[in-house]
């Protein structure tokens, strides 16, 4: 199964992310875990997976072809 996780760049709540992507992946094994590459809730995920010897993809917002409406906040400096 592909997990996707994206959440916000200050999540910090590992224990609660790695609990519940441990729960999905002992009841339906997880093949990959795709993030964003920020920080927060997408480090986590990418932590867990590379701990675990799940294969992560990493899949940065494409701000150049979207623009602002990658996401509202916080705005890269040339968008």
């Amino acid at each position: 199964m592909k997990v996707l996780v994206c959440g916000g760049r200050k999540y910090d709540d590992a224990a609660t992310l790695g609990s519940r992507l441990e729960e999905i992946h002992r009841d339906r094994r997880i093949t990959v875990i795709i993030e964003g590459g920020a920080t927060g809730a997408d480090a986590l995920a990418r932590k867990f997976g590379e701990r675990r010897g799940i294969p992560v993809r990493t899949v940065p917002a494409d701000w150049g072809t979207h623009g602002p409406r990658c996401w509202p906040y916080p705005k890269p400096p040339d968008a």
